[in-house]
């Protein structure tokens, strides 16, 4: 393979601006290489037949293959020959989910990967069908239920994988990746901490500068633009969901001073975070409004 380690997808191609969460249900009709992205991504297989690699590991693809991948991991698609698979794919921020949650995800030992028999392949696609149907609507708490439905999946998920029930060999990663994927972990983990390039460099026991270099390969950008994204979003999720100042949100995030928040806010976002929280509390005002006079057309679906 004559580019990089691996490609890495950005949630600005893949999200709407303001949400963190997308679903989807569509036909994969030619192969995907080696990728990975900068948000968690759940598919179902509903239909069809093919090959999945994780990490380095193979597994087959069938109705009722579930996986949940995280900024930490790579994995390529091959259909099989002449054939397609449908599927159920859902993109998030890692922001939707609580600490809790969060956490034990960025600890497996591997990427989440099941093959469910008929009867909870059935109940997973009307749980995603709902996650989709909250996704679409403009009723009272929105935001809430898809949160509430998201992690119930994902402990759904994450249960499953501790019965046994993964697919044998999805947590086999090659040396190579499997570093890669340890210094991402410890970097999703600590990132709201005053956390630097040499302490992540320590954990995989490479000098910083080879690390600095290694990572940009890695991910397609540097160490401090990575983390200061992760913040960026964190503080978007603490900006619409909570009351707290935005100086107490700039420390909460990682930053080490407001004026160093709103500028890099003010970078990745393109105004400044008073202005995007102001914004934010239109939107909710205008879904009250809508509320309190004629349904939406989502709605009345």
């Amino acid at each position: 393979m004559s580019r990089k380690w691996l490609e890495r997808l950005s949630a600005a191609d893949y999200l709407n601006r303001g949400e963190a969460l997308a679903v989807s249900e569509y036909e994969i009709v030619r192969n995907w290489e080696l990728h990975a992205h900068d948000f968690y991504e759940m598919e179902l297989v509903l239909s069809g037949a093919g090959s999945q690699r994780i990490n380095g590991a193979e597994m087959a693809l069938s109705r009722g293959t579930f996986s949940l991948l995280s900024p930490a991991d790579a994995h390529e698609v091959t259909l099989a020959p002449g054939g397609a698979l449908r599927l159920v794919n859902c993109k998030f921020s890692g922001a939707l989910l609580d600490d809790e949650l969060l956490e034990l995800l960025l600890e497996a030992p591997g990427p989440l990967a099941v093959q469910l028999g008929e009867e909870a392949t059935s109940l997973l696609e009307a749980e995603l069908a709902r996650l989709r149907q909250e996704t679409e609507r403009t009723s009272l708490a929105r935001a809430a239920a898809v949160r509430y439905t998201l992690g119930r999946i994902v402990i759904d998920v994450l249960r499953a994988s501790e019965r046994g029930s993964a697919v044998d060999g999805a947590a086999g990663p090659i040396v190579r990746e499997y570093e890669v994927r340890r210094a991402l972990r410890y970097i999703h983990l600590h990132y709201r901490e005053s956390i630097s390039l040499a302490e992540a460099a320590a954990q995989l026991h490479l000098s910083p500068g080879y690390f600095s270099e290694k990572f940009k390969d890695w991910t397609g950008e540097t160490f401090s633009a990575y983390v200061q994204r992760l913040r960026v979003s964190y503080a978007d999720r603490l900006l619409s969901g909570s009351s707290l100042p935005i100086t107490e949100i700039a420390y909460n995030a990682g930053f080490g001073s407001l004026a160093y928040f709103i500028r890099v806010y003010k970078q990745y976002r393109g105004i400044s975070p008073s202005a995007s929280r102001k914004r934010e509390e239109g939107s909710s005002q205008d879904e009250r409004l809508t509320l309190n006079g004629n349904p939406t057309q989502n709605e009345r679906q």
